[in-house]
Parts: C-alpha cells; sequence; structure tokens
C-alpha cells in the first residue's frame, strides 16, 4: 500500500469521523502516528534528524525513543475486510 498524502485537517472535521470513532474503528494511536510522521518530513527540511525528533517528542510529551520508533520502525498493517465493512453503510435503514 502507497503512502498518500492525506488531509488530516479534513478528515478530522468529517462529520462521518466521529460515526466510524463510535463505532471502534478509528485507530487514534495510528492517526498520531501518522502526524507524526508527516510532521517529521517537515521538520527534516530545515532541521537536523535528532533536532527533529527532540521537538517531536516534546510536543507531544513522548520519549525521544518512543517518537524515534514511530518514524523508523516498520509496522505491519492490520487487514480490514472493507467489502464487509461497508456492507453495513449501504443498507437501508429501514432493513437495519
Amino acid at each position: 500500500m502507497k503512502n498518500h498524502l492525506l488531509n488530516i485537517d479534513g478528515l478530522l472535521s468529517d462529520p462521518d469521523l466521529k460515526v466510524l470513532y463510535d463505532l471502534g474503528f478509528i485507530d487514534e494511536i495510528a492517526v498520531r502516528n501518522h502526524i507524526i510522521n508527516s510532521e517529521f518530513k517537515q521538520l527534516r527540511k530545515t532541521q537536523s534528524q535528532i533536532e527533529s525528533i527532540f521537538l517531536l517528542s516534546q510536543k507531544y510529551h513522548l520519549a525521544f525513543r518512543t517518537i524515534n520508533s514511530i518514524i523508523f520502525r516498520r509496522r505491519s498493517r492490520k487487514s480490514l475486510q472493507l467489502e464487509k465493512l461497508l456492507q453495513g453503510f449501504s443498507k437501508p435503514a429501514s432493513s437495519i
């Protein structure tokens, strides 16, 4: 799966996000980690790697090693069976 540039602000203001969050489909840690990775890439344009990690650790109140792990550690992604998930959204309200 490719990393796509996401408009996080647009996603966070989407009213459907609250529904997905209430249903337990939003992984807050994954969203936070995505934002940290995006900010790290921006910081690296003007700061050293160590300084960028340090600034993020201060901003998010996380240990330096935690930020380092978020940025550089490979993670496997959990597979979602989107077809099954979306079937519940495509049913008319009267059939639920």
